[in-house]
């Protein structure tokens, strides 16, 4: 019984502690003898207090049995623990299993393609593969931005790798914005680090830009990666760099961002540092000065509007 509540964080299920032994009584003397937690109907923690983020995952998984696996962005989320834990812990069982319990702060998803190679059981807790949680997370995405969000974050974090996932979305049935998703998978292997990034390749393509280099590594007193990079033209070298909300806000990051923004400009180069969030509301703020400043330096092409309507490219070109 100690083996098993060391493997599962002092959380166990009843039919658990029977198997080992215990007695109702002796799980209810626990709780009233102030030791052990009711976490819910059939399910304890050996300890009082709030349970630990690993903890919940694992009284999650316990409510539904051995069968239920974490899943969606709960695995992710334990594939690296970067960050908090999901508020909401998504977990999976078979659809040929049937659960009549309903907790608050757990998804249950039933499935009738978990197959045996798309589960880590040995794993603590339990969960998906990462490319399963992956279509996961795709399947219940609700916009493009979404889609972008998720594969940019597994790539980034070393989760798993574009041929490790591009199979898993190509064999997955009716996955929704499935073209979306590999192109980001592509993009996101070639260095676009972000979602944001990644966007702005996208809006780069859907606006006529010429193809910049993402993630472009330098070394000036050190390795640094510029977002993109353009130096096919005449003129002289563009670089644009976009602010989000991650890793931007620290005062070291940003002495940083500007001395080497500032190196860039007395090397002759062009420095654009432009907000990331426009982007994803309206990409014309972010591609008309970037097309204007291309254009001035030389480059011949011709920027086109793109299909939002409510993008303001519409009114500058």
């Amino acid at each position: 019984m100690q083996q098993l509540l060391r493997s599962q964080s002092g959380v166990v299920s009843t039919s658990q502690a029977l198997d080992h032994g215990w007695s109702r009584d002796g799980l209810r003397q626990q709780v009233d003898a102030n030791r052990w937690t009711r976490v819910s109907r059939g399910v304890y923690a050996a300890q009082t207090g709030r349970l630990s983020d690993e903890q919940r995952v694992f009284a999650a998984l316990s409510m539904h049995g051995d069968s239920a696996v974490a899943s969606h962005g709960t695995a992710l989320w334990l594939a690296d623990r970067v960050g908090d834990c999901p508020r909401i812990i998504h977990v999976t069982i078979p659809a040929s299993r049937f659960t009549e319990r309903s907790h608050p702060g757990v998804v249950v998803h039933r499935s009738r393609d978990l197959r045996p190679d798309a589960v880590q059981p040995s794993r603590h807790p339990p969960r998906v593969t990462v490319e399963r949680a992956v279509v996961d997370c795709l399947r219940i995405a609700h916009t493009d931005d979404e889609t972008l969000a998720v594969i940019a974050r597994v790539i980034q974090r070393g989760l798993t790798t574009g041929p490790r996932l591009c199979p898993v979305l190509a064999s997955a049935a009716a996955l929704p914005r499935r073209k979306l998703a590999l192109r980001a998978v592509e993009l996101a292997t070639d260095g676009a680090h972000s979602a944001a990034e990644i966007r702005y390749h996208q809006e780069s393509r859907a606006h006529n830009l010429p193809p910049a280099q993402c993630q472009k590594r330098v070394v000036d007193g050190g390795a640094e990666y510029l977002d993109a990079h353009y130096s096919r033209h005449p003129g002289r070298v563009v670089v644009v760099e976009l602010d989000g909300r991650l890793g931007h806000f620290d005062a070291s990051s940003w002495r940083r961002d500007m001395w080497r923004d500032s190196r860039r400009v007395v090397e002759g180069n062009v420095v654009l540092r432009l907000p990331a969030l426009p982007l994803f509301t309206d990409p014309g703020q972010v591609m008309v000065p970037v097309a204007r400043v291309l254009q001035r330096e030389g480059w011949r092409g011709r920027p086109r509007r793109c299909r939002n309507s409510r993008c303001s490219c519409h009114q500058a070109f």
